[in-house]
C-alpha cells in the first residue's frame, strides 16, 4: 500500500529502455471471444492488483490468477447490472469530461500486449497530446456514492482511487508506452472526479518484478497457497473430477475437517428451515400484496412470469457429502 500510494506521486515517468518493453503488439479485436482469448495469455490491467496483495484485489486472488494462467483459461466476465449501466454510460461520461476539461479523446479499439513479458491491456479512450508528455489515456469509472465514500480517498482537492484502479492505469501506461493518464469517475450520477496521473517508474518496476516472478512460478508449476474463504470456490472447482475406485488414507486433519463440515451443514439446514418458516408466515400476513414498506425495511414479493428453458449440458461436479455413524 505504501509503495503504491507514495510512488504514484513521485512524478517520475518510465523511459522504458528495455528492448522487450518496446516490443508492443497492437491487435484489432473483432469479437468478444477473440478479446477473451487474448486476455488468457497475459496479466491484464484488471488482474495486476492480484500480485499486490489480496487486500488490494477485490475481484480475484493470486491463487485464482495463477490457475487461470496455468490453464490458459478463457474467463467469461459476468456483467452485473451496475457494470452493464457503467458500459452504457461510458461514452456519455467520456464526452462530458472531455468537454468540461478541454480534452480531445478517441476510442482505442485495440488490445496491446508485450509478448515477451506476457502483459496485456485494453483501454477505454486515448487522449490527444497536451503539453510535453504526448498522447495519454482516459479510464472511465461509474461509481456509486457509497463506494466513493468507503473506498476512495477524497480530501478536498486530494483524491485517490482504490489501489486496484490506480494500478490498472499504471499497468495500461506501461503496456501502451504512454506517459500520462486520467481516471474519470462519475460519482452518484452527478459529480465527476478527474485524476491526472503520470507514468510512475517505481510502480512500473514493481509491476515488472512481480509479474516476472509470477510467470516463473506458473512455468515451474509452483502453485501459491489458497487464501480462505476467498479461494474456496476455486479450489472446489479445481477438484471437480475424481479418480474412480480410488481411496485416500484417513488422517486426523481429515477427521477434524469432516466434523467441521458436518457441523456447518447442520447450521445451514437449521438456518434454511428458520428462513422457510419466516417466509411462510410473512406470505400469510401479506397475502397477494406485491410490496410492503416499513420503517427502515421493505418486503418485495412480485411474481416472476413462467418461462421455458431449453435443455443444456451440465458441467461435471463432485457428489460430495460427509456422513457419520449414528450412535447406538
Amino acid at each position: 500500500m505504501g509503495l503504491i500510494r507514495g510512488s504514484l506521486e513521485d512524478g517520475a515517468h518510465t523511459g522504458r529502455t528495455r528492448q522487450d518493453l518496446m516490443d508492443i503488439e497492437r491487435i484489432s479485436v473483432e469479437s468478444k471471444a477473440e478479446w477473451l482469448a487474448l486476455r488468457a495469455k497475459d496479466i491484464t490491467s484488471t488482474e495486476i492488483a492480484a500480485l499486490f496483495g489480496d487486500e488490494n484485489s477485490p475481484y480475484l486472488t493470486r491463487f485464482d490468477l495463477w490457475h487461470r494462467k496455468r490453464g490458459q483459461k478463457v474467463v467469461e466476465i459476468d456483467t452485473s447490472e451496475r457494470m452493464a449501466w457503467g458500459l452504457r454510460l461510458e461514452d456519455a461520461i467520456a464526452r462530458g469530461v472531455a468537454e468540461d476539461h478541454g480534452l480531445s479523446i478517441r476510442r482505442i479499439n485495440q488490445y496491446m500486449r508485450i509478448p515477451s513479458l506476457r502483459l496485456g491491456a485494453s483501454f477505454d479512450f486515448g487522449v490527444d497530446a497536451t503539453g510535453d508528455l504526448g498522447p495519454g489515456l482516459l479510464e472511465i469509472k461509474n461509481v456509486d456514492a457509497w463506494a466513493a465514500k468507503e473506498r476512495w480517498i477524497i480530501d478536498g482537492d486530494h483524491v485517490e482511487a482504490p489501489v486496484h484502479i490506480e494500478l490498472q492505469l499504471q499497468h495500461q501506461l506501461l503496456v501502451s508506452g504512454r506517459k500520462r493518464g486520467y481516471i474519470a469517475a462519475l460519482v452518484g450520477g452527478n459529480r465527476v472526479l478527474l485524476l491526472s496521473r503520470e507514468a510512475s517508474k517505481s510502480v512500473h518496476d514493481e509491476i515488472l518484478s512481480r509479474s516476472d516472478a509470477f510467470w516463473k512460478s506458473v512455468d515451474a508449476g509452483a502453485e501459491p497457497p489458497p487464501v480462505y474463504p476467498r479461494d474456496a470456490s476455486t479450489v472446489i472447482d479445481l477438484h471437480r473430477i475424481c479418480a474412480p475406485c480410488t481411496v485416500a488414507q484417513p488422517t486426523q486433519e481429515l477427521a477434524t475437517l469432516s466434523a467441521e463440515y458436518a457441523a456447518a451443514s447442520a447450521m445451514v439446514k437449521a438456518a434454511e428451515q428458520d428462513r422457510s418458516v419466516a417466509k411462510a408466515r410473512i406470505m400469510c400476513l401479506i397475502g397477494d400484496a406485491e410490496r410492503v414498506t416499513g420503517d427502515g425495511w421493505t418486503i418485495s414479493a412480485g411474481t416472476v412470469a413462467s418461462r421455458h428453458v431449453e435443455a443444456y449440458d451440465t458441467e461435471p461436479y463432485r457428489n460430495f457429502r460427509v456422513t457419520f455413524k449414528k450412535g447406538k
